[in-house]
């Protein structure tokens, strides 16, 4: 009886309306780009510099898109005279909402398969050059400088490495794919990445008492890739990259009482590009003297070397490569007894969700 009274309602609502319930696209004629960063219960400041939030500069974005169609040819972008962005919701560095009315020509977007690329926090990024050794800046990203997808794919960094970051912006990127129907509807998702990954190195002391320690020096063994894409690939090393030593050399360095200062440990970090082991697991050099513990000066200092220490995960795999987005943890734990332990993680470096929709 339900599901006759069901009928019985769409086909009078059909000759009422001149329509079936069967639900009807409705003719679109511009596409929305929402962009959103993390869940809110879980955003705090705003972090820029580490990559968390795109920068806003009284309420514009420091944002590039680029829209490909299926042919390989830039047809439209942001920011141009045929793209806006929208005023609400209010515009922030963890969401805002782009409109493209209209191509490049002043056309109106056509249905097809596109492909979408975004680029934020284009103040800090390195030096870019194309597959034809061209250099390209970031403000030719945005301009005719860059009119095909190849273009836009063969982009890779020709800056020095490690890379360090610039005007206090991480550059994050992305790209997808995406069907427009015939009225200019569809949507996409797209999840924007750091370029690199970042390398952390902590020293942690739980021997109870101040230590001070002298030539401190860490270096991890062709973990400094030479460049890298600006958009993801697969495989994501460009061709003829070559490896270098991550380096951290440091004369003094004083280590409060973790047991007393819970977190208060020595830590510093370096930028680098995606790359893959060589010798197939990265290595590890750590030495330090001990000069002081608490008050009592150590006459000679007491000093450690530990030399080729396999970077391995918690369950003892090596650790063969380095991902954009991708956070390697090395903790050195100096405590009484058995004096020094290592621990290495690796892991996602807090990735941000965007969200494209055409309406």
């Amino acid at each position: 009886m339900i599901k006759k009274t069901f009928i019985s309602l769409c086909t009078a609502s059909a000759l009422l309306l001149g329509a079936s319930c069967t639900p009807q696209e409705q003719p679109g004629g511009a596409v929305s780009v929402i962009l959103s960063s993390g869940q809110p219960e879980t955003r705090g400041a705003a972090e820029v510099a580490d990559g968390s939030e795109i920068y806003m500069n009284n309420g514009d974005p420091d944002l590039i898109l680029l829209l490909f169609n299926s042919e390989g040819t830039l047809v439209a972008k942001y920011p141009d005279s045929g793209s806006e962005l929208m005023d609400s919701p209010t515009p922030s560095g963890s969401d805002l909402t782009v409109r493209i009315t209209k191509t490049i020509g002043g056309d109106t977007l056509p249905g097809g398969e596109y492909t979408v690329y975004a680029i934020a926090n284009t103040a800090g990024l390195w030096a870019l050059t194309d597959g034809d050794e061209t250099n390209i800046s970031a403000g030719e990203l945005s301009s005719s400088s860059i009119t095909t997808q190849t273009q836009a794919e063969a982009l890779y960094f020709s800056t020095l490495y490690p890379p360090t970051l610039g005007n206090g912006r991480l550059p994050l990127t992305a790209k997808t794919s995406l069907t427009v129907s015939e009225h200019g509807n569809g949507s996409a998702q797209l999840e924007l990445k750091r370029c690199v990954a970042q390398v952390v190195v902590k020293l942690v002391n739980n021997y109870t008492k101040q230590l001070s320690l002298s030539n401190l020096s860490v270096t991890l063994r062709d973990l400094n890739a030479s460049t890298g894409y600006l958009f993801p690939h697969n495989p994501d090393i460009p061709a003829g990259i070559v490896y270098a030593d991550l380096v951290k050399e440091v004369s003094t360095v004083t280590l409060p009482d973790n047991t007393v200062a819970a977190n208060e440990v020595y830590e510093f970090s370096s930028l680098a590009f995606p790359g893959a082991a060589p010798q197939g697991t990265y290595a590890c050099d750590i030495s330090f003297g001990v000069s002081q513990v608490g008050e009592s000066t150590l006459t000679p200092t007491r000093n450690f070397s530990f030399t080729g220490l396999p970077v391995h995960n918690n369950k003892g795999q090596d650790i063969t490569n380095l991902t954009r987005n991708q956070r390697l943890t090395i903790t050195v734990t100096i405590n009484q007894g058995q004096m020094l332990s290592f621990s290495f993680e690796v892991g996602e470096w807090t990735a941000k969700t965007e969200t494209v929709t055409f309406d």
